[in-house]
């Protein structure tokens, strides 16, 4: 071997264990971030819990009931176009003139997310706790569709005072919520996808499988009403829906 190609190869050597070491520290650097962040109820002032649990609470309420609100919705909580007044409220369509138009995960993950975030400034009621001084920051909630539920993380600086007493709260609020999102707009694409092409002869056996119920109406003539219908996904002990409309136009 010559002596160039020796040096060569310990080169890369150096920089494949470069990269493997920064790695190992990175990933150590972000577990103990989140172990830092982490609160631990027990250690909190007996004062101080019921306004941890409190806003704990809320957010998870916000994030059920901001999904109930996605699913009727087909996917966007307050539709602002290409959507229909039904029945059920405002519907968005998922298929509109031979395309589809679904709301992407990453479309619905941030609506949903900003829909929580406008929620916390009203969780906690200050009459509710008269002996604190409770303010907050600005939230900023991540939402995350995974095939067997949807994963919410609210980060929230949270401060509160009793008497000469401060406590602050700079942390990560975590909710996990049992809705097969991803799973349901699987099968929302695939009924869409066969509908453009053979409009609404669809044998829908073929897109749903056997864990998912959908049944469909005519909003008019024109357009179908779909509702996905999930018993495995609950919110307060109400099994999940979403709805989303399609017109009939067949374009291939």
């Amino acid at each position: 071997m010559k002596k160039g190609q020796k040096r060569g190869q310990i080169a890369i050597l150096l920089v494949v264990a470069i990269v493997i070491v920064a790695t190992v520290v990175f990933i150590f650097f972000l577990n103990a971030s989140s172990k830092q962040t982490a609160i631990d109820v027990s250690k909190i002032d007996p004062v101080f819990r019921p306004v941890y649990r409190g806003m704990t609470d809320c957010i998870r309420e916000g994030a059920e009931d901001g999904l109930i609100l996605s699913g009727l919705g087909g996917g966007k909580i307050t539709p602002t176009e290409n959507y229909e007044n039904t029945s059920l409220g405002a519907v968005s369509y998922g298929l509109r003139n031979g395309n589809n138009i679904l709301y992407s995960e990453g479309e619905i993950e941030k609506d949903i997310g900003e829909y929580i975030d406008q929620t916390i400034p009203f969780c906690l009621n200050s009459a509710d706790y008269p002996n604190l001084i409770i303010s907050q920051d600005i939230p900023k909630t991540d939402v995350k569709i995974m095939e067997e539920e949807v994963i919410v993380n609210t980060r929230l600086k949270l401060s509160i005072t009793n008497e000469n007493k401060t406590t602050l709260f700079e942390n990560n609020y975590p909710v996990e919520i049992n809705v097969r999102l991803g799973h349901i707009l699987e099968v929302a694409s695939g009924i869409i996808n066969k509908q453009k092409k053979v409009g609404d002869k669809i044998p829908l056996f073929e897109v749903i499988g056997q864990d998912l119920d959908v049944v469909f109406d005519y909003l008019d003539p024109d357009t179908i009403v779909y509702i996905i219908h999930d018993e495995k996904s609950e919110i307060d002990g109400l099994d999940y829906n979403f709805v989303f409309l399609a017109d009939l136009e067949v374009s291939e």
